[in-house]
Order: C-alpha cells, then sequence, then structure tokens
C-alpha cells in the first residue's frame, strides 16, 4: 500500500516516476484490495481544496520543491553516501523512496539515521533553534494545538 501512495502521489504531482520501483512492485507486503484505492485517495488528498490552506490545494502549497532529484539521492542513500540533496523535503523523499526499493539495505546502510543527519544540518538556524527549553516546550505546544485545530475542522 505504501508504494501504491507514493507512486500515485509521483505520478499526480506530475514528478517522474522512480523507474526501478515500478518495475519491481510493492515487495513490501500481499496485494491488498485496498491498493486499487490508492489513486483515488491520493488525488483526493492532494487535489482537494483546504480553507485552513487558503482555498489552495496539497499541490499547490508543495509546488516548486526539487523532489525530481528524490530518485538520485535514493540511489546515493543506498550506495552509503550523501543525498547531495538541498532541500529537507526531497532528503526526506529520498529517504522513503529508498526504503521502497530496498528496505533490507535502507537498514544496513542506515539511510534513515543519515537522512534525518542530512535534514538537521539543512534545517534553518534561527527562531526554530529556540535555546531556552521553556520557550521551545510552548511554541511546540501552540504548534499542536494548531495542527490539532486544522485537522478537526
Amino acid at each position: 500500500m505504501r508504494a501504491h501512495v507514493c507512486l500515485s502521489a509521483a505520478g499526480i504531482a506530475g514528478l517522474p516516476v522512480d523507474a526501478p520501483l515500478v518495475a519491481e512492485g510493492d515487495r513490501l507486503g500481499d496485494p491488498d484490495p485496498a491498493d486499487e484505492e490508492a489513486p483515488a485517495v491520493v488525488r483526493a488528498i492532494l487535489t482537494g481544496q483546504y480553507g485552513e490552506l487558503g482555498g489552495r490545494t496539497m499541490l499547490a502549497v508543495l509546488n516548486g520543491s526539487p523532489l525530481a532529484d528524490a530518485a538520485k539521492g535514493a540511489s546515493r542513500l543506498l550506495a552509503g553516501l550523501s543525498s547531495s540533496l538541498t532541500d529537507i523535503r526531497a532528503v526526506l523523499a529520498a529517504a522513503a523512496l529508498a526504503f521502497a526499493r530496498n528496505p533490507q539495505h535502507y537498514d544496513d546502510f542506515r539511510v534513515g539515521e543519515r537522512a534525518v543527519a542530512e535534514v538537521l544540518r539543512l534545517r534553518p538556524v534561527g527562531p526554530r533553534n529556540l535555546p531556552d527549553p521553556a520557550a521551545r516546550a510552548a511554541r511546540d505546544a501552540a504548534a499542536g494545538l494548531s495542527l490539532l485545530s486544522m485537522l478537526s475542522g
């Protein structure tokens, strides 16, 4: 199911679909009837307009990300190298794609840990890096409540 969701999202977003993953299929589990529903669900999520996003779609909000290089980044991560990506979203997409391609190599080459380290290096310094633990906790609590409010609509 996860691979079907990822492939559907990439296709709907107009991104290049990873040929090795399509060729090998979803090796993460047995086929499930819900797999066939993935494209419709993903399309609804990505193309539906959200008042919380100013009436924009998820595609409009996420558009412009250099995710097209995620496939190359995934190959590099599975080879034990840095993804060489400079966008946090692309690094995370590359790590997810690396897992979908080869879960065993993902673990063997510690792709998850290395991707998180890359993301942390790419993270901007500034207001996000609050030195005061109380200020950080207050900010995180406010963000969590805001997200809960948006999701519960």
